[in-house]
């Protein structure tokens, strides 16, 4: 028999059982579909994370109190935890490569607007920071505030549309922060990203304004929550850091080694958050990886019980001359089209969930062509794997035991 004679039987054969082949296809296409929907949304999420972390650029350090956290619940926090003040702030433009520095400090506070209320996270900021890093801030309508005014904002375009429901908030609307009133001077483009400043549902207000919306209990005389660092082009933001932790460190009295601050730089940031795409990509595959190993244990067994009922018509095959290689190039050749099957439709059912997904806004899972083509591959591996010991047995069956099999 030559090959084409065993790929036509093969295919002859699938199509005559349509119904045990489609079922067994089915554990395979499962699998697939899993591996492609899950690593396109770790894929997704890693892109928009970079995309993310590319409109700070590579020139941004931030120093943080304590554990790293700009935001905190101040009143729980013990009287000796590490706090920062403007004073550090002011040492650290002095460390060698430093641009700018803008200092903030963020807390939640009730806001209201057309009677509705609720509470969220509003930030006072110094002005520079909209020009340290415009792409991170980008204006959908009006415009930003100035150090020297007060009771104004800029809003996140999540808070412009959705935070009050039907009730939208426009440029010149006044919104109450603390019972305090606000007019609103600058709406922000939508991002869908928690990395630009605190995304869609951020709320700055000046620098100045913190001494009337946070009390005197959760923020200390001349106290703040972040500083923000942009270096000079071409700088090494690592060594920016390491100067701002050694500065700093001597200015609290503590140990460089363990100081009650956090510096963090771009590079630092991407390292951490690569590290954890990669992990979390990983194990979505091994869940996917399983899960068609499963569907190929089904056509394993589907390929055994093929191989009994058919005992008969290998014998058949055998007396006109196909050699054992041939019967175990023929089974081999259907587990590997039904695992090619299996992929291929996987793939286009995996292809679909993530076209539903990104449609519903949950979030833009990313398949590449190299996931769609390993996805094939793989489910016509797991096919020829499983299908390789039925094939085996069936390549062993002497021809007269065969055709005198009832």
């Amino acid at each position: 028999m030559r090959m084409g004679d065993l790929l036509e039987y093969s295919v002859e054969h699938l199509f005559h059982r349509k119904l045990r082949s489609w079922l067994t296809v089915i554990g395979i296409l499962l699998g697939i579909a899993t591996i492609v929907v899950l690593v396109s949304i770790g894929d997704g999420v890693s892109a928009s994370i970079s995309e993310s972390l590319d409109a700070f650029g590579d020139d941004m350090v931030t120093v943080t109190p304590g554990g790293g956290f700009a935001f905190r619940n101040m009143e729980e926090v013990d009287s000796d935890y590490g706090k920062l003040y403007e004073k550090d702030a002011s040492k650290a433009r002095r460390v060698m490569g430093v641009s700018d520095v803008s200092m903030s400090v963020s807390s939640n506070v009730e806001i209201s607007f057309a009677d509705k209320e609720t509470a969220a996270s509003v930030t006072a900021t110094e002005s520079n920071i909209f020009t340290m890093f415009p792409s991170s801030y980008p204006l959908e309508k009006g415009r930003y505030f100035s150090d020297s005014e007060q009771n104004v904002a800029v809003i996140g375009y999540g808070v412009a549309n959705d935070m009050f429901g039907s009730d939208e908030v426009e440029v010149n609307s006044y919104i109450y922060l603390e019972n305090e009133r606000y007019k609103v001077v600058g709406i922000l483009e939508e991002t869908g990203s928690m990395f630009s400043g605190a995304g869609d549902s951020a709320i700055y207000v000046p620098f100045e304004d913190k001494d009337s919306l946070f009390s005197e209990d959760d923020l200390a005389e001349g106290e703040i929550g972040e500083i923000t660092i942009k270096v000079y082009e071409g700088t090494n933001t690592t060594e920016v850091g390491e100067g701002v932790t050694s500065l700093l460190s001597l200015s609290h009295g503590v140990d460089e080694d363990n100081p009650d601050f956090s510096v963090t730089t771009s590079e630092s940031t991407s390292e951490r958050i690569s590290e954890v795409t990669s992990t979390l990509s990983t194990a979505l595959l091994l869940i996917g990886m399983i899960s068609a190993i499963v569907g190929g244990i089904g056509v394993a067994n589907t390929m055994y019980m093929s191989v009994v009922e058919r005992t008969k018509e290998v014998g058949i095959l055998k007396s006109i001359g196909a050699t054992s290689l041939q019967i175990l190039a023929l089974f081999i050749m259907e587990a590997a089209m039904v695992g090619a099957i299996g992929g291929i439709t996987g793939l286009l059912l995996g292809a679909g969930v993530i076209q539903l997904i990104t449609s519903l806004g949950i979030m833009t899972p990313c398949l590449k062509l190299e996931v769609g083509l390993g996805a094939i591959l793989f489910s016509t591996f797991v096919g020829v794997v499983a299908g390789a010991l039925p094939a085996r047995s069936a390549s062993r069956i002497p021809a007269v035991e065969a055709l005198s099999y009832d």
